[in-house]
Parts: C-alpha cells; sequence; structure tokens
C-alpha cells in the first residue's frame, strides 16, 4: 500500500472516490493531487503533468481509460493500484497492485543500499588499485585513447548519469549507437580479453558507490534504445523502476551481449521485470553467485 508523505491521483465514480480519499487521509499522511471523477480520458494527460507517486484507478480492469493510465504510470515511474469494490452495499475495498515492487519498501532500499556502498567500498580501496594500474598499462599500450571509456546510460526513473567501464575499442565515432558484435574489429586484444572476463565493467563499482547503480539489478541499456524498443515493447520502461546493476537476473540467464531484434531485448525486459518484482536479498546473492560461475566456466555470448 501507499506510505505517507506521497503525493496520489485517484480516479473512479465519485462515491468510491470520496471512500479512497477518507481512508487514505485517515491512515496516511497522503498528498491527493487530483480526485478525476469523471472525463477519464483526461486522467492519463494528468499523470504525467504530475508525475504522481501512486494512482488509484477504480475503473474495470478493461477499461480502455484504466490501460491507458497504467502506460502512463509506465512512463512517470509510479506504482498503478486498481481498487475493486466486491460489494455494492459496503465500503470494502480491494487493493491490487498491477506491479509487485519490494524494492519501494523502506527496509528493502535500506539492506539493497548498505550492502552496495559495503561491497563497492571494499572492492574499491583493496583489489580494484592493483586493477586499475595493470589495465591502464595494458589499454595504453593497446592504442591511443582513454583508460575508462564514459558513456551516458538511462539509469533510475529514467535519469541518464555516466557509465564507468574500462574502455575495451579502439576510440571511434559510432560507441554511443552501435552495441559491440561478434568479431567487432573495433574492439582491441586486451578489450577482447576484458569483455569475456568481465573485468571491463569493473570500474562500475565506481557508479555503485556514486549511487548511480546497484551491484544487482538491470542492465543499463544504451540511450537509443528507449527511443527504438519503447513502442515495440510493452512495459519496457518498467526496468528502470530499479538502479541498473553491474550484473542481473537477465544476464545469468543467457541475456548477455548483442541483440539482434525486438525479441531478444523483449526476453531481456520480461527477466528485468521478473526481478523487479521477486527481489529478495538471497535472490540477489543467487544472481551474485551465478555470476561468478558463469565468469570462471566462461560465456560465449561475452565478446
Amino acid at each position: 500500500m501507499t506510505r505517507n508523505g506521497e503525493s496520489i491521483i485517484i480516479v473512479g465514480p465519485k462515491e468510491i472516490v470520496a471512500i479512497i480519499r477518507n481512508d487514505l487521509v485517515k491512515h496516511y499522511k497522503v498528498k491527493v493531487l487530483e480526485e478525476i471523477t469523471e472525463n477519464f480520458s483526461t486522467a492519463s494527460d494528468t499523470i504525467m503533468r504530475h508525475w504522481p507517486d501512486a494512482v488509484f484507478c477504480a475503473l474495470p480492469s478493461d477499461h480502455p481509460d484504466a490501460i491507458s493510465m497504467y502506460h502512463a504510470c509506465e512512463l512517470t515511474f509510479c506504482t498503478f493500484y486498481f481498487i475493486i469494490k466486491p460489494n455494492l452495499h459496503s465500503d470494502r475495498l480491494i487493493t491490487c497492485r498491477w506491479c509487485k515492487e519490494p524494492l519501494k519498501r523502506t527496509w528493502a532500499k535500506f539492506l539493497k543500499r548498505s550492502f552496495d556502498i559495503i561491497v563497492s567500498g571494499l572492492f574499491l580501496i583493496t583489489i580494484y588499485p592493483f586493477v586499475f594500474v595493470i589495465c591502464a598499462i595494458c589499454i595504453k599500450s593497446s592504442g591511443p585513447g582513454p583508460v575508462y571509456f564514459k558513456q551516458l546510460r538511462p539509469g533510475f526513473h529514467g535519469e541518464n548519469f555516466e557509465c564507468y567501464k574500462f574502455r575495451s575499442m579502439n576510440v571511434n565515432s559510432q560507441s554511443d549507437s552501435q552495441q559491440a558484435t561478434k568479431g567487432d574489429s573495433r574492439v582491441t586484444k586486451f578489450g577482447s580479453f576484458m569483455r569475456k572476463t568481465s573485468i571491463d565493467e569493473l570500474p562500475q563499482f565506481i557508479n555503485v558507490f556514486k549511487g548511480d547503480m546497484s551491484i544487482i539489478g538491470p542492465r543499463p541499456q544504451l540511450l537509443n534504445w528507449s527511443d527504438y524498443f519503447a513502442p515495440k515493447i510493452p512495459n519496457f520502461f518498467m526496468r528502470h523502476l530499479v538502479k541498473p546493476g553491474i550484473t542481473g537476473w537477465a544476464q545469468v540467464n543467457g541475456c548477455r551481449g548483442e541483440c539482434y531484434g525486438v525479441e531478444d531485448v523483449n526476453n531481456r525486459i520480461n527477466n528485468d521485470i521478473w526481478y523487479i518484482e521477486n527481489w529478495t536479498p538471497w535472490l540477489d546473492i543467487k544472481i551474485l553467485f551465478m555470476t561468478a560461475k558463469q565468469i570462471i566456466m566462461g560465456d560465449e555470448q561475452a565478446y
């Protein structure tokens, strides 16, 4: 359910909206931005204008305006609740959430962020300095250019951040728009080794410590993916409900490397959404072990 201090929009028949408002105001310190009891077609625009924390919808689940509202919530990263009134002669309401989000709980956010800070901090002050020196020498020996490759990627709630990697390619003008392919001529010899062993991703522990990323989460995609794939894939933006990760559920389940089209990206999105809806601390630990096994055993999709 919603939490104290959240801003909300309520949509539905007038009598049900009044029940929802009274119940929420009684039990939570929420800010009601709008109550829409007619002209439901305007609800989506209202959501896009206000960017609320949550939307409570008392329309039938197959109502076209309800579906439109859900997509508006997806774009504005707010939680969408369906309200069902099972008995016309009762004030009892049932709340249904279209997307479970365990990481919206305060204790879960605190636990995950604490884990990220402790692990990334320890890594950065112990192992990383040695890795950096070795990689810097090898990268500089492989050709001109910087040690780090920095690239804007969409992160939490779609906010762009500068993602760090060890440079594995020769400097080129296609890095921001063209993903790496098998046998890519842009990849240096040492770069190929780093990509196969995932060493090139280690600077992202800096992103984790800064708070741009998490150790576990959906991998941050190229900026142009949002414009191209979002209209073709339902729930595409749901992956931005959490911070992107160095590794994730999609990657340990074979969704790594080059994407060949909508079907491949859709498969990744489905895995990302499954992770978001089923997160537990134990799932993160499982993914860490699966990632370690994948690195040790090798992955033919890493190139």
